[in-house]
């Protein structure tokens, strides 16, 4: 059961990255073109990959929940 869990967080966790790096992308392309300065770009991607590793936190520390065993 451990083993299934950890498959299906794994791919929920590449899923949401693949969402997430689209979405960066797709912003800076925005950003770039409407003149933003490039230091509020890269406060942008930091605050992404803090988001990034908050859900990757809470979705693993759930993965090793108790109850999940049955």
């Amino acid at each position: 059961m451990i083993i299934y869990t950890i498959v299906v967080v794994l791919v929920l966790l590449s899923l949401l990255f693949l969402l997430l790096a689209t979405l960066n992308i797709a912003a800076h392309v925005y950003f770039l073109k409407s003149g933003m300065p490039y230091k509020k770009i890269l406060l942008h991607t930091f605050v992404q990959i803090a988001i990034i590793l908050g859900i990757a936190l809470i979705l693993w520390s759930l993965g090793w929940f108790p109850t999940w065993e049955g």
